[in-house]
């Protein structure tokens, strides 16, 4: 009799959970459409032309996500500058009139002109901008509803030299060793989990330096010691 009552029990029970799921499931988007970027806010991007310093312009990608349901037309979408945030002229910089969330996609690219103008060498500057809600797209979750883009040619330290980039690959960071990377591999930046590439780069600059110092004309750091990285190996 208890066995029975027990069974009754957990059929009660399983019964009265799947009904509770189905009261709090709620769609995901009710019919509505939302563009958000594909990075937070706290994820800032940088632009800059130290591995194409004779380039004029460039146009800069930023990628876009779709919350909702793909068209089979494409669809325009707004971004707009925030101005009371942002340190970049005219000058800088050019958001285009019309962007555009192709047909079929949930991730498409937007591009931004970016000028390359000498103050870029003195100092960074940046834009704030922000997804504009329109008439085909509302604005996705906040914290990825907003973007910060830095423009700069002044050479230094990248946030992903450090950790074990610089412990087990490139070394310790010196402006001299970054602008001779950039010059031997035309890479500003690297994805420091991606350890094969990160490898193959390091031994571009490894191989480069040996060479210089088998031929007599070792690299040296402005403080006078020699150049080199923490690469085992190659």
């Amino acid at each position: 009799m208890k066995r029975k009552l027990y069974i009754y029990i957990a059929i009660v029970a399983v019964h009265n959970l799947f009904e509770g799921c189905k009261e709090d499931t709620l769609p995901l988007f009710e019919g509505d459409n939302y563009v958000q970027f594909s990075r937070p806010l706290n994820d800032s991007l940088t632009c800059t032309f130290l591995d194409v310093p004779d380039t004029s312009h460039r146009m800069f990608p930023i990628s876009v996500d779709l919350i909702g349901i793909p068209s089979t037309q494409d669809r325009n979408l707004e971004i707009q500058v925030i101005p009371e945030v942002t340190t970049a002229q005219a000058k800088h910089y050019e958001v285009p009139k019309q962007l555009i969330l192709g047909a079929n996609k949930v991730r498409d690219t937007i591009w931004i002109k970016v000028n390359n103008t000498p103050d870029l060498k003195d100092s960074p500057v940046k834009i704030v901008y922000q997804i504009k809600e329109t008439d085909a797209f509302k604005v996705g979750e906040r914290n990825y509803s907003m973007g910060v883009l830095y423009f700069t040619n002044k050479i230094s330290q990248p946030i992903w030299w450090r950790g074990t980039v610089q412990s087990s690959f490139l070394g310790t960071y010196s402006d001299k060793k970054y602008a001779l990377f950039i010059k031997l591999t035309n890479r500003v930046d690297i994805d420091p989990n991606n350890l094969t590439e990160l490898t193959e780069l390091t031994l571009i600059l490894k191989n480069h330096l040996r060479e210089m110092k088998n031929e007599g004309n070792t690299v040296y750091e402005n403080d006078g010691t020699e150049m080199t990285v923490n690469l085992i190996g190659g």
